[in-house]
């Protein structure tokens, strides 16, 4: 027995224009290297050299063909920039939340700071009280405690 490896049984035109548009998709060139490489290494050159030819004669030369990759990358320039437009405004909507909370926090932080500032001079104010009433609380106890109390009448 012979452990030989078969070749391939045959290419077909579809097999062509499948690694064609697929790479006319991705923006290549068909050429015939670059299909026989999308086809994975197997058919002549000269076979799919004449089937990238019928192909093109079938749809009416080049100039068509550029036209249809044309529109359609237009089509998909359209949509990838329909998404990045939704996606930039829902970003800017989130953004504007933000700061939109971030005012209303620091509105508050201000409050507070202000009824900080006004508790504290209140504070200094009890306190200087406190302290001018001092000396006077041994004079208020002697003079209360010597003196009668009136009595209810």
């Amino acid at each position: 027995m012979e452990n030989s490896i078969m070749a391939r049984a045959g290419l077909y035109k579809g097999d062509v224009q499948k690694a064609r548009d697929a790479l006319l998709a991705q923006g290549k060139k068909p050429s015939v290297d670059a299909v026989r490489v999308a086809l994975g290494n197997t058919g002549s050159k000269t076979t799919i050299h004449r089937y990238l030819r019928e192909l093109e004669e079938e749809e009416g030369g080049g100039p068509s063909r550029a036209v249809a990759v044309s529109e359609a990358l237009q089509d998909l320039v359209a949509r990838l920039a329909a998404r990045l437009q939704e996606e930039a405004e829902a970003i800017l909507t989130r953004e504007r939340e933000r700061h939109a909370e971030l005012q209303c926090q620091q509105q508050a932080l201000s409050t507070a700071q202000q009824e900080a500032a006004a508790l504290g001079s209140q504070l200094q104010r009890t306190e200087t009280s406190l302290t001018q009433e001092k000396p006077l609380t041994p004079y208020f106890r002697s003079n209360c405690a010597t003196r009668p109390r009136k009595s209810p009448s």
